[in-house]
């Protein structure tokens, strides 16, 4: 991020006051204290640690869509990505589509290096990856950042790292209010192996048993998400369940009770070392997965996007993910909009 605001001469006529508000209140259920919108962050580009992930959090149901804040997003996004936006029917799905592009180049400008003008970061979609948004420095000597975005409910999430990553996030409900939980899962249950229904229905409350089902659905599309696969994976084929079967110190013959732990998950079966997840349950009452995959994954993914003198890691991405390797924050999104087109803002 620029420590600078872009200049301008007008002052946007639209009012965040309500989000700013929601969106502390998401800051405050964090580890961290609500994040200056000032400074420039630059974790990843600071840091040593390869494996590190950033995960910006933003709440957009009282985002203020009106023609001052059309006006300022030409300062900040390219006439076609404002166009996409609009091109939406309904004002929830413009505020998610909003959030996604001024996340993905915000995160750009902080840890990216040479790119920190919003409008010039070169952004495409790659075919191969599934018309994945990719970026592409201006510089060879711009370390690369993977991003991936999420969103459902007002909620967009989006992840970003040295490595290759995917991250879904889902409301912990069903797709109505006043629909019975026993419905909704018999429309899902053909996407879930035998081991995994078991562990999803598990003896327990139905918020335990819609929380499990979250957990394992997140997960798949995560993985999804990080290979950005252009063909459907049925999720069938991804498991993301292990049986532990204790030893029985029972002298009955009353077989032992099974427990169950989340991965490795397996892809036909064959276990995924390659990857590792990790699940957050913030803000509240929603659920977030995100699955970081190989560098050398990435290169083959889209490689043609990624600077020849980039460096790689050769190494695959550690089991589990420690909590100093993924930091999470809340963003404000009218903050961040004002910040990059409101002389004097900040």
């Amino acid at each position: 991020m620029p420590t600078d605001v872009v200049s301008s001469t007008r002052v946007p006529s639209w009012n965040g006051a309500l989000e700013n508000q929601n969106q502390r209140q998401i800051a405050a259920s964090l580890d961290e204290p609500f994040p200056s919108p000032t400074s420039r962050m630059g974790r990843l580009r600071d840091s040593s640690d390869s494996y590190a992930v950033r995960i910006l959090l933003c709440e957009v149901a009282n985002t203020v869509l009106d023609e001052g804040l059309r006006e300022c997003l030409a300062e900040i996004l390219p006439q076609s990505e404002i166009d996409q936006i609009y091109r939406f029917r309904f004002d929830a799905d413009r505020r998610m589509a909003l959030a996604s592009r001024v996340l993905a180049r915000h995160v750009i400008a902080d840890e990216g290096g040479s790119d920190t003008d919003m409008l010039a970061i070169d952004i495409e979609r790659s075919k191969k990856a599934g018309n994945r948004p990719i970026w592409k420095p201006s510089s060879p000597k711009d370390r690369f950042i993977h991003f991936n975005v999420s969103h459902d409910k007002d909620v967009v999430v989006l992840a970003a790292s040295r490595q290759l990553v995917g991250i879904d996030v889902m409301r912990i409900a069903t797709t109505k209010e006043d629909r019975p939980l026993r419905d909704f899962f018999d429309s899902l249950r053909g996407s879930f192996s035998a081991l995994e229904w078991r562990y999803i229905t598990q003896p327990a409350g139905e918020r335990d048993q819609l929380e499990r089902f979250m957990e394992l659905w997140t997960m798949k599309e995560a993985y999804v998400k990080a290979i950005a696969t252009g063909l459907y994976v049925e999720p069938l084929r991804l498991e993301c369940v292990s049986e532990c079967n204790g030893a029985s110190t029972s002298s009955t013959s009353t077989p032992p009770q099974a427990s169950f732990a989340l991965g490795p998950m397996k892809v036909d079966g064959k276990p995924l070392a390659s990857f590792c997840f990790r699940h957050l349950r913030q803000p509240d009452g929603y659920m977030i997965c995100l699955a970081m995959g190989p560098h050398k994954a990435a290169h083959e993914l889209y490689g043609s996007f990624i600077p020849n003198d980039v460096l790689t890691c050769p190494y695959d991405p550690p089991a589990a993910l420690t909590d100093e390797q993924v930091w999470v924050e809340a963003v404000d999104l009218t903050d961040l909009i004002n910040r990059y087109t409101i002389p004097g803002a900040f």
